[in-house]
């Protein structure tokens, strides 16, 4: 019985490795595999272009953008405080790197556990004295869902911030917003989560770039022909274990 079970489940997944699925997960049409594709030659989001952002929120006032050029770290945009220009926003806008976030909320926490990782790091090479992480959960902005943490960074001159990270889904990419308020000082600001609502809501992302569809259509491949070769190895080991029938 496990024999056709496998058997089966190998001839299903066959089947669907070599028939290339005609859709993206938001129903863009797909002319050709993507195994098949450079994906060098294929266009990335234009950010300079079509990205919708706000020239100012309250007193920050928009001052540069920056487009990397690896299109998986897409963009940031930078606001800084007009009484004061070391007080600055950061907002990122770049695509998830999976082929799947149908849980939004699951997608966010690990894309989150990801930037405070990559700050404890930053610890670590001495880029910051310390970093505590007072509270990370979940919050909403109308029918927007996200994912917020609060920390305490010490900066290395002992300087006290307290400092945000807040997450945001639209379309297949992230908007990621980070700022830090040094503890005591007065900016004449709302608190946190009005600069961030102000500025996720007021964003629009490109759509699903063609580099994208293609690398996320390719990753999808592999990982059908990495299960049906598990499943073969399995069938034939299930196989060798299997009492004769003679």
């Amino acid at each position: 019985m496990r024999s056709l079970t496998l058997l089966f489940s190998i001839l299903l997944l066959s089947a669907c490795a070599n028939q290339r699925s005609n859709q993206s997960r938001h129903g863009s049409p797909a002319e050709s595999s993507s195994s098949a594709i450079n994906l060098s030659d294929l266009a990335s989001s234009d950010y300079e272009n079509n990205l919708v952002y706000p020239q100012s929120v309250y007193s920050l006032q928009f001052v540069t953008q920056k487009t990397f050029d690896d299109p998986i770290w897409g963009t940031q945009l930078r606001y800084a405080h007009i009484f004061s220009e070391n007080d600055i926003v950061d907002v990122f806008v770049y695509p998830i790197a999976a082929t799947n976030w149908d849980n939004e909320v699951a997608t966010l926490m690990h894309e989150n556990q990801k930037v405070l990782d990559e700050i404890n790091e930053a610890v670590k090479r001495k880029h910051y004295k310390a970093v505590k992480v007072e509270k990370t959960g979940e919050i909403k902005f109308g029918e927007w869902q996200g994912v917020k943490s609060s920390l305490d960074l010490t900066m290395n001159d002992g300087k006290l911030y307290r400092s945000f990270v807040f997450l945001f889904i639209q379309q297949d990419k992230f908007i990621k917003v980070r700022f830090s308020l040094l503890k005591g000082k007065d900016l004449g600001l709302p608190d946190e989560n009005v600069i961030a609502r102000e500025l996720i809501t007021a964003i629009t992302v490109p759509a699903e770039s063609a580099y994208m569809l293609a690398m996320r259509e390719q990753h999808r491949e592999q990982r059908a022909q990495e299960l049906l070769r598990m499943l073969i190895e399995a069938a034939g080991q299930q196989k060798k274990t299997e009492p004769s029938t003679q």
